[in-house]
């Protein structure tokens, strides 16, 4: 039970953080500064969804999916704002 308790508030937000700063990095050229920042948060929701379907199995989990992909979406916009900054 802790390690479940362990892994949805502390290892799952690490994950979502480190996938919207990498998702920002791997599109950066790729797409428009819109887009680039909505892939990996729309990758987490996605794969969010299939845990909580899958091990999870039931839906007081969407709370949790809703938060890890905020949490992705807004890493990946502070690194776009960080990006911008350091280049000025």
């Amino acid at each position: 039970m802790l390690v479940m308790v362990l892994v949805i508030f502390l290892v799952f937000p690490l994950i979502a953080a480190t996938l919207g700063i990498a998702g920002y990095f791997i599109f950066r050229n790729n797409l428009t500064p819109p887009l680039n920042i909505l892939i990996a948060p729309i990758f987490v929701f996605v794969a969010s969804l299939i845990f909580m379907f899958t091990v999870a199995g039931n839906d007081s989990f969407m709370i949790w999916v809703v938060l890890y992909t905020l949490i992705s979406l807004a890493t990946g916009a502070l690194t776009l704002l960080l990006n911008k900054l350091a280049k000025k």
